[in-house]
């Protein structure tokens, strides 16, 4: 986690995240990951299912983690901020942009730094 998504209170929505995951999906793998740049829209949550569009949230706090997680479970990804991708399999996939397509990332060069390296919980 980035400063500043731990500033808004990524810590308590990690948590959140893995206490609800724990009972709705025990198989998944919660993956901590660094800043992306969007601080203006911290805290942000991806989830990713086999299958199904990756999409990303925005200002999300640990009251909001059931509902998106039930939402996107439930194959809705209406409410997210972005996409990564765009499967045809989720309903509200018209209504969301690919993350490429915002003007923040349009304009950047692509890169990997070392603080995005995946850690799993």
């Amino acid at each position: 986690m980035g400063a500043c998504g731990l500033a808004s209170g990524a810590q308590a929505v990690y948590d959140a995240l893995n206490e609800q995951l724990s009972a709705k999906a025990p198989g998944a793998r919660l993956v901590r990951t660094g800043c992306m740049g969007f601080c203006y829209a911290e805290v942000m949550m991806e989830v990713e299912r086999k299958g199904s569009s990756p999409a990303i949230y925005s200002g999300v706090t640990p009251d909001k983690v059931t509902m998106i997680l039930d939402t996107y479970l439930g194959g809705d990804v209406g409410g997210a901020y972005a996409l990564r991708s765009k499967t045809g399999a989720m309903r509200g996939e018209d209504g969301v942009p690919l993350l490429g397509e915002l003007p923040f990332f349009k304009t950047r060069p692509r890169r990997s730094p070392a603080s995005c390296t995946p850690r799993t919980r």
